[in-house]
């Protein structure tokens, strides 16, 4: 395998751990017989320095030309009084944006010989944790508009989703959960903002059938959902499993259902039977 990578050393403790890291990658390439180039990109407060702009076209361009992007960290104390459309941090949309990586998948493990140093109680803990975060990077309020009033008085920043961001970002988080205990749960201020609209949208659902229990609250507000297929090896529906889908009309029960709490389908106003 030969491919190029752009290291973005960036600033504070960036450089440091890229330079630990290309050490790394030279022994994967010496070991598995891969080969690997690297081109040196300029981002963050180093780029203010250098460039007065934490992402000059050029070097983003560098990175779109590249196979893998390597980046340390961008930012500091020393940036602090910029302009806020100038900042470090600008950098860092500018190359989420640029280079279209909309998704964030970020691990969380904590082994249980690590159990002590975690704040979360033992019960919660249990034997470990392992967890996978996907955040959505390119839309939302980080790249809607924004700006001050004429007398600087008030601010705004505005959150805005599509369809197809909501879609896309979905879509990750699912393909990640088939591999691990195929469970997704959907974070949001679903009470309050119109741009949690990820409920909203999902007209079809395939409950994986390794399935033997469907959760409190595991389909709320899923407005578009018409129809759905439970499959044999679910035994339990719990209590607001299915809440408020408004437009659930039908429900096909696997052959395995042994019990279906009262309130398993509360507030489905048109589901007229099971």
């Amino acid at each position: 395998m030969n491919k190029k990578i752009a290291l973005i050393p960036g600033d504070g403790i960036g450089p440091d751990v890229v330079s630990e890291a290309v050490k790394v990658l030279n022994k994967v390439a010496e070991i598995y017989g891969h080969q690997f180039s690297y081109e040196n990109v300029i981002a963050g407060g180093s780029a203010i320095d250098k460039f007065g702009h934490p992402l000059p076209d050029e070097q983003l361009k560098i990175c779109l030309n590249s196979d893998a992007v390597l980046l340390g960290a961008v930012g500091g104390p020393k940036w602090d009084n910029v302009e806020p459309a100038l900042r470090p941090e600008k950098g860092l949309l500018g190359l989420r944006g640029g280079m279209k990586v909309f998704a964030n998948l970020r691990p969380a493990v904590i082994f249980p010989q690590l159990k002590a140093a975690c704040p979360l109680k033992d019960e919660i803990i249990k034997d470990g944790l392992d967890i996978l975060i996907v955040r959505e990077l390119t839309g939302g309020i980080y790249f809607g508009d924004r700006g001050f009033s004429e007398d600087y008085q008030t601010a705004w920043d505005t959150e805005k989703y599509s369809t197809y961001e909501i879609e896309r970002i979905l879509k990750i988080a699912f393909e990640s959960a088939k591999n691990r205990r195929k469970k997704v749960t959907v974070v949001d201020k679903a009470n309050i903002l119109n741009s949690r609209n990820a409920n909203t949208i999902i007209k079809e659902v395939i409950i994986p059938d390794t399935v033997t229990t469907i959760g409190d609250y595991s389909f709320y507000k899923f407005n578009a959902l018409e129809e759905i297929i439970i499959p044999n090896s679910v035994n339990d529906i719990n209590n607001y499993a299915f809440y408020q889908c408004s437009n659930l009309k039908t429900v096909n029960l696997g052959t395995g259902v042994e019990n279906i709490n009262s309130y398993a389908f509360a507030y489905c106003s048109k589901l007229s039977s099971i």
